[in-house]
């Protein structure tokens, strides 16, 4: 993880450099018409929506230059595990798997040293099959990684308050927007909302007008249910080591006509243990 990765500069004034950030305040005249007002930041911005796309591009030029470097044999960095880092990158974080301890202390080490060339400071390293035997679970893109087990489960917010509430669409539409899940692992489990805001729609029921009865019943039952979601662990390695020759993939769909779906499970076979890990 980056320390201070989103830092707020000034550049100078009469700087020749171009920059990537600018405010545009268009303002329509009758005379002359269409005419612009420019302005332009003096900074780059945190809190913006574009910050997420100047960090990653900041990152990516940065590691691009490295690589280059290193297949052009001038490099101080292996290129390898510079190709690793490039690949790791979620915004501010970086998640990578190696296969040996050693390789582990070799990839922090090099990975540290590169991002520290342009003062990012890469910090709190974590990794499964910790020293420590009573190390405590840790959170790696708002999901919980159990680094003892090596397992991903979901971060489920509280949702018990809005069954005190009038039940509306615009709470329904809230809830589902409050479970943070970038692997899809709750597909199954979100349908249900956006099957009964599709109906909510066709009604034509207003966004704060309470909702059916039906519909009030099937959604208070979906919010105490959603605790079950917190006990549902995902093996993050796939058993998938170089050099095994037995993995095969199997797919599985189907349509109804509310929905479509998908199933794909992966099949490990190491001698007489079968691993099989599957996501819809």
């Amino acid at each position: 993880m980056h320390e201070k990765a989103y830092c707020v500069f000034e550049y100078a004034k009469t700087s020749s450099v171009t920059v990537v950030q600018r405010y545009f305040r268009t303002k329509f005249r009758k005379e002359p018409p269409h005419q612009h007002n420019i302005s332009r930041h003096c900074r780059v911005v945190f809190g913006v929506s574009s910050s997420p796309f100047l960090l990653g591009s900041t990152i990516q030029y940065h590691l691009e230059k490295k690589l280059d470097e290193a297949k052009q044999g001038c490099g101080k960095y292996p290129e390898c595990i510079v190709q690793k880092l490039m690949s790791s990158f979620y915004v501010d974080n970086s998640l990578a798997s190696v296969q040996t301890q050693s390789e582990l202390d070799r990839f922090i080490d090099v990975a540290t040293k590169i991002m520290a060339e342009r003062k990012f400071e890469l910090r709190r390293w974590e990794h499964s099959k910790p020293s420590d035997p009573i190390a405590s679970p840790t959170n790696v893109l708002e999901m919980i990684w159990d680094i003892q087990c090596n397992t991903l489960s979901l971060n489920i917010p509280d949702l018990r308050e809005l069954m005190e509430e009038v039940i509306t669409k615009r709470n329904i539409l809230a809830a589902s927007h409050k479970v943070f899940d970038p692997l899809g692992i709750t597909g199954p489990v979100l349908l249900l909302q956006k099957l009964w805001l599709q109906s909510l729609w066709k009604s034509q029921i207003g966004w704060d007008q309470e909702v059916d009865i039906k519909t009030r019943q099937d959604f208070l039952k979906w919010l105490k249910e959603l605790e079950y979601l917190k006990h549902v662990q995902i093996p993050r390695w796939l058993h998938c080591d170089s050099g095994l020759q037995n993995i095969s993939l199997h797919f599985f769909g189907d349509a109804s006509k509310f929905a479509n779906s998908a199933v794909v499970f992966l099949r490990v076979d190491i001698g007489s243990i079968i691993h099989i890990t599957g996501t819809e």
